[in-house]
């Protein structure tokens, strides 16, 4: 471990809608608690609602297992906040992001917190067939190009200190903070492509997960589909490419005939407003309170 750091890996599993016993992550996690020795584990609830007694006292019960941390944030924060904060309040040689509802391997446990490598991606496969990480579109494992067209699922996604600081010190901050919830995955790795890194990203095991963008039918008032037509808008205005260009154009087409994967009137409007709905300058002000679940208040 690095001089003057406090943990080795810190595990940030953000929460939305789910107690902490229906979360996959945190029990596939807490079954293996010998392997999180020097980590730290921040359950981060972001709502709806506050999480209930019987919630806290199952994280008392496992905070006996490993070090938590615990952050309430029930008014639904954007993501890219969430990560950044998390990465601002806890000094570690490492990061693993994690969504609520995927079943962790030992295998991938071991790996994570074994890595030095200065990204460090999961194989993300469906059904059994690998989706995850891609260049151009097609599923492609490394070496990659130090400016590859890489795009990753950033569930299991795990970053060094060393491009924690690489990024701050580029970007002013790791996660871009314009998108909310789609596209901040995407756009961290168009900022690694910007520090030509994309070269030093490794590829670990498998993982199963569901995406969303292989789902058929998809209601046109979704909120998916929303979220889908704001990132499509916010990449074209902070990272815009011919392949985003034309894109927009093919929607705008498949649109009159009632084929499109985007509304382009909501693109378009998140492309002039430059952020998301949800990243409200006045609410990124509110302080957060950190606690550790099996202490006293």
């Amino acid at each position: 471990m690095n001089e003057n750091i406090q943990y080795a890996s810190v595990f940030i599993v953000v929460l939305y809608g789910k107690e902490v016993d229906e979360s996959t992550t945190l029990t596939s996690l807490f079954a293996m608690p010998a392997r999180l020795e020097e980590s730290l584990i921040v359950v981060w609830n972001n709502g709806p609602t506050q999480l209930r007694d019987s919630c806290h006292e199952k994280l008392a019960s496992w905070s006996c297992q490993a070090r938590l941390a615990l952050v309430e944030t029930p008014e639904n924060r954007p993501l890219s906040w969430i990560y950044n904060d998390a990465i601002g309040l806890f000094d570690c040689d490492s990061y693993v992001l994690l969504d609520d509802d995927t079943q962790l391997t030992e295998e991938y446990v071991e790996w994570v917190t074994a890595s030095k490598a200065y990204v460090s991606v999961p194989l993300l496969a469906s059904n059994g067939a690998p989706e995850s990480p891609q260049v151009g579109g097609v599923f492609t494992r490394p070496p990659y190009p130090p400016r590859a067209k890489l795009l990753a699922a950033g569930t299991a996604l795990r970053i060094s200190h060393h491009a924690v600081a690489s990024l701050r010190a580029r970007y002013g901050s790791v996660f871009d903070e314009h998108f909310a919830l789609y596209g901040v995955d995407s756009s961290f790795f168009y900022r690694l492509r910007g520090l030509s890194g994309c070269d030093r990203v490794e590829l670990g095991p498998v993982l199963e997960h569901s995406f969303s963008r292989l789902e058929k039918n998809e209601a046109r008032d979704s909120a998916r589909f929303r979220e889908r037509s704001e990132d499509l808008g916010l990449q074209l205005r902070h990272y815009p490419s011919p392949y985003l260009l034309r894109l927009m154009v093919r929607e705008c087409v498949a649109a009159l005939f009632g084929r499109n994967r985007v509304a382009p009137a909501v693109a378009l409007k998140a492309m002039l407003r430059g952020r998301h709905t949800r990243c409200q300058v006045q609410l990124r002000r509110k302080q957060l309170d950190v606690r550790t679940p099996g202490t006293s208040a």
